[in-house]
């Protein structure tokens, strides 16, 4: 049974346990985990019933938290980085210390760092690691833009779910642009 938490640092223990929730983020709910738990992105895959070919996204804390996984100097990485106002990913060169192999299948990963009010900045205070995210929906669904609106089949699906008290999210997918030949392209 699908257990609903607004405890935070319940739902930090439950990542921890390599459990797979449906999270806000700054943009939608996510079905989320551990970034660095193969098993967890595994189940992840298979739960939302997504193809191997089909890159994952990973959320971090802050630009620190990017280069303590990222096999990059930091002027490397400022010369790709480019902050913004509103929520945005980045496909970067695929150099992190992570199980790559799960989260995405070519030479990219793509990242995002949420804003600052995002539920996601109270529960890095628990955790350390990077969290997988993308859309609460089944692959090739229509994508959920709120909790009520997940697919009561994921719901129970999933270990845990976050109470949507902490949804500050957009309602929409994030920007996301890839550096390719020395300059940002938008993508979406």
């Amino acid at each position: 049974m699908t257990k609903y938490f607004d405890d935070i640092s319940e739902i930090a223990r439950a990542l921890n346990r390599g459990e797979i929730g449906l999270v806000p983020t700054d943009t939608l709910y996510g079905l989320s985990c551990d970034a660095t738990n193969l098993k967890a992105i595994d189940r992840l895959k298979l739960l939302k019933h997504r193809s191997p070919n089909k890159s994952l996204i990973v959320l971090f804390r802050d630009e620190t938290h990017v280069l303590s996984y990222f096999d990059i100097d930091s002027e490397e990485f400022y010369n790709f980085w480019k902050p913004t106002s509103v929520p945005t990913s980045f496909l970067l060169p695929n150099k992190f210390k992570l199980p790559v192999s799960a989260l995405t299948a070519n030479e990219y990963i793509a990242i995002r760092i949420p804003n600052a009010n995002s539920f996601l900045t109270q529960l890095w205070r628990f955790i350390d690691f990077p969290i997988v995210s993308t859309s609460a929906n089944f692959s090739g669904e229509p994508t959920a833009l709120s909790l009520h609106e997940v697919d009561p089949r994921l719901k129970d699906s999933v270990d845990f779910i976050v109470d949507d008290r902490y949804d500050s999210g957009t309602k929409s997918a994030s920007e996301l642009y890839q550096y390719l030949d020395k300059e940002w392209k938008r993508l979406r």
